[in-house]
């Protein structure tokens, strides 16, 4: 299967690649090294085999292009089935492009200090209400998504949603997925924050 993963070097790009990685398959990415921390996340995976940067005037044609959150690439990808990554305000009406709308992701590499992150342009503190009851550590979410990609029938519109959340009456439970912490939010929590502490100069 030939993939593509576009803006690949936003943080929850950046995981999917190393999943991909991680299992040995391999796949092409683009994006715009535009800030110092693209550059250098694009070092971590610049010398593996498996890993080409592709210019965007030179892309081939993809069984399954996956877009993260950008979407002004979309025109320049050839893909049988193209699957865009967002949260619920960057959901747009795009024809022919499967939408997996995701909550609160957190992880490393994303916006944030040791306190709490920037989701939707606003700060939100770790130890909030907000944070505990929504978020997702995104290594749960690569590993779910990995298994929903080997669907036959992608649904054309995915909630993301988490299991500590009510069941929302006004979705639709076909189109709705569940994730359950794999490890308890306050270990990823740290482990996020460990993390940041000893990049920091990177964030």
């Amino acid at each position: 299967m030939s993939i593509l993963v576009a803006n690949c070097f936003h943080w929850v790009g950046f995981h999917l690649i190393n999943e991909f990685l991680y299992r040995g398959i391999e796949v092409d990415g683009v994006d715009e090294l535009e800030t110092s921390k693209k550059e250098h996340l694009s070092m971590f995976v610049g010398r593996n085999d498996l890993f080409s940067l592709v210019p965007k005037n030179k892309l081939g044609t993809y069984q399954t292009a996956i877009i993260v959150e950008d979407t002004n690439l979309i025109s320049s990808i050839s893909s049988a089935r193209m699957i865009k990554i967002g949260n619920e305000n960057q959901r747009s009406s795009l024809h022919n492009v499967k939408e997996v709308q995701v909550p609160l992701l957190f992880g490393e590499w994303m916006p944030m200090t040791k306190k709490g992150c920037l989701y939707q342009e606003r700060m939100i503190p770790f130890d909030s209400e907000e944070f505990m009851s929504s978020a997702i550590y995104v290594g749960d979410f690569v590993r779910a998504f990995m298994q929903w990609l080997e669907l036959r029938d992608f649904p054309s519109h995915l909630q993301v949603c988490t299991k500590k959340n009510e069941i929302d009456e006004a979705l639709k439970l076909e189109n709705s997925i569940y994730i359950r912490d794999n490890v308890p939010i306050e270990e990823n929590i740290q482990k996020v924050i460990r993390h940041f502490e000893r990049y920091k100069q990177f964030y």
